[in-house]
């Protein structure tokens, strides 16, 4: 069993994809499959929980964070089964829907502290997530080096 199966779970990331879009509203379907790559490095996790981190654009965070990015494409192929499913769960909870493409949050789930301490630190991301990947699609997946 991958221990990644169990670190990113479906819960994990039906939290982590709710919690971004409640920060951006709606997500095309391109973008909110880099949400969990990034969820899974917990270095990268870890600074953009911070408060002290700011997301002014992706180019520069991404050249001044370059080595959390390394392995990007790897991660991506990697979350991409976890990610469907946790869109799924959330679409069949009638938390998200699907409309022209694009990913919309419905019902926001509240944030406990009872969620644990991963998905305190993914609460606090999301707005980062948000910034980070407010960006051409095309300009995120060339710079992640995303292998289509």
């Amino acid at each position: 069993m991958n221990p990644n199966s169990l670190f990113n779970n479906i819960a994990i990331e039906a939290l982590s994809l709710a919690f971004v879009l409640e920060q951006a509203e709606q997500l095309s379907m391109s973008k909110v499959l880099l949400i969990s790559p990034i969820i899974s490095h917990e270095k990268l996790l870890g600074h953009l929980a911070r408060s002290s981190t700011s997301i002014l654009s992706f180019e520069k965070y991404f050249i001044e964070h370059l080595s959390n990015f390394s392995n990007f494409n790897r991660r991506f192929y990697s979350e991409i089964v976890t990610s469907v499913n946790a869109i799924q769960l959330l679409w069949k909870l009638d938390i998200v829907a699907l409309e022209n493409g694009n990913l919309q949050l419905l019902t926001p789930i509240n944030y406990d502290k009872k969620m644990g301490k991963r998905a305190e630190k993914i609460y606090k991301a999301a707005p980062n997530i948000s910034a980070l990947i407010d960006e051409k699609i095309e300009t995120l997946y060339l710079n992640l080096r995303i292998e289509l």
